[in-house]
């Protein structure tokens, strides 16, 4: 018979040496700055083996053994510098990034409706940081990833002050122009990078999410400027700037259902009426 293998919040003794620590980790924040690494049989998973969460294709959910799961294909430079998390980065053997150090991140954030949730960060040398919220079961040594509740990159939905506690998750999100617009109910059908910005450095606000719903929007950005030879690429960015600067200027930037649709309400009454 199989041992019974133990899976349990860990506190571990990591020596931290100088390392990258990616732009998004200065946002997020946890309840203490101990790393949390995911424990199985009394030890911390090689975090090798977890590396596998990051496949950008659908391989992401194959099973991982955690007794055969080395990457001959890389070598880790340096452990993280952020004792809040877990990891280390790299360069391919092979191919050395020229643009960012790759690297890859994650803390152990505890049970959650019958599964283990891990929080991720990582990128793979281009200009993504990526971040995201995963559940997963271990059965003996192998580890199931079970469902992404939540992922990002920067703006495009970007995570952070990440937290589970009472067997409560809550999470924000960086949000851009359109995705606050399509927040709204009954919001106005319009097309990304067209009408709206919409790119992963396009953060106008965070979206707070309490157990997979979103609960409230915060305006990030009071000044939102228009950019020369930027704003006029979208056709109603411009417009938009207008509306969101006029809220700012009321000091309504905490905006729950109802501010949400207000705001898109004035922007649809502003903006699109012309169309």
């Amino acid at each position: 018979m199989a041992r019974e293998l133990v899976i349990s919040f860990g506190i571990a003794l990591f020596t931290w040496t100088t390392a990258l620590v990616p732009a998004s980790a200065e946002d997020v924040q946890f309840t203490d700055n101990r790393p949390s690494p995911l424990i199985v049989d009394g030890k911390p998973v090689d975090t090798i083996c977890l590396m596998h969460l990051s496949n950008e294709d659908s391989s992401w959910r194959d099973p991982i053994d955690l007794g055969h799961c080395g990457h001959d294909d890389i070598v880790i430079k340096s452990q993280s510098a952020d004792p809040r998390m877990t990891g280390f980065s790299y360069d391919y053997r092979n191919s050395p990034s020229e643009m960012r150090q790759p690297y890859f991140l994650y803390r152990f954030l505890g049970p959650y409706r019958g599964h283990s949730l891990l929080f991720v960060e990582y990128g793979g040398g281009g200009t993504g940081e990526f971040t995201g919220i995963i559940s997963l079961d271990i059965r003996g040594y192998i580890l199931k990833p079970v469902d992404s509740l939540a992922s990002g990159d920067r703006c495009n939905g970007g995570l952070w002050h990440v937290s589970l506690a009472g067997g409560h998750l809550s999470y924000h999100q960086h949000i851009t122009p359109y995705d606050l617009v399509a927040l709204a109910d009954g919001a106005p059908k319009l097309e990304a990078y067209k009408d709206l910005e919409a790119s992963a450095s396009s953060c106008v606000a965070n979206v707070n999410y309490q157990d997979a719903q979103w609960a409230s929007v915060s305006l990030s950005d009071p000044d939102l400027m228009d950019q020369a030879g930027w704003t006029d690429q979208f056709r109603h960015q411009a417009c938009f700037n207008g509306v969101y600067r006029a809220f700012a200027a009321r000091h309504e930037t905490e905006l729950d259902r109802n501010g949400v649709n207000r705001f898109t309400k004035a922007f649809s009454e502003s903006c699109l009426r012309a169309d």
